[in-house]
């Protein structure tokens, strides 16, 4: 391949991620605006026991704990960077309203149109098969809810 087109290939694959990044924020952003205006409590995967704090700053925070240590990393999934954007990107901000109490169940979520948000196992295998280093570049076509960009997004740029 002649170098320019190589160099055209690149700044398209690079544009086409800032425009996944800027669509997952701006879609974040529309959605945290439809929300009513008192926080849902989360009641997929775990309620708190005695022991444990029943108020966090984010009230899904145990939810997500949950659904990486038995949903993720129990089935084998060990890439520190990959479970540390699933454990730190809010499933919760791409779902529709009406699903987010199943935010953090291992299951595909309907978004609309007809598609759903995969389950985060599934995405977490997907994001460690991927064995992304520092520096290496994503073309992510077809991101639907954009939940797997922003984990990308997070195991290249913010997980470092």
């Amino acid at each position: 391949m002649k170098p320019q087109y190589k160099r055209l290939l690149r700044w398209t694959a690079a544009l086409l991620l800032a425009i996944a990044c800027v669509c997952v924020l701006h879609q974040c952003s529309a959605r945290r605006s439809r929300r009513p205006s008192g926080t849902p409590t989360p009641t997929a995967m775990h309620t708190p026991g005695p022991s444990e704090p029943t108020r966090t700053a984010d009230p899904y925070q145990t939810s997500r704990e949950h659904m990486v240590e038995f949903d993720i990393e129990a089935r084998g999934v060990r890439d520190p960077d990959v479970l540390r954007a699933v454990s730190t990107v809010p499933r919760h901000e791409f779902v529709l309203p009406e699903y987010l109490n199943l935010a953090y169940a291992d299951r595909p979520l309907p978004i609309g149109y007809g598609q759903t948000i995969s389950q985060p196992y599934i995405v977490a295998v997907m994001s460690e098969l991927l064995r992304l280093k520092r520096g290496e570049r994503v073309l992510e076509v077809g991101t639907g809810s954009g939940y797997q960009a922003a984990l990308l997004v997070f195991v290249l740029l913010v997980g470092w």
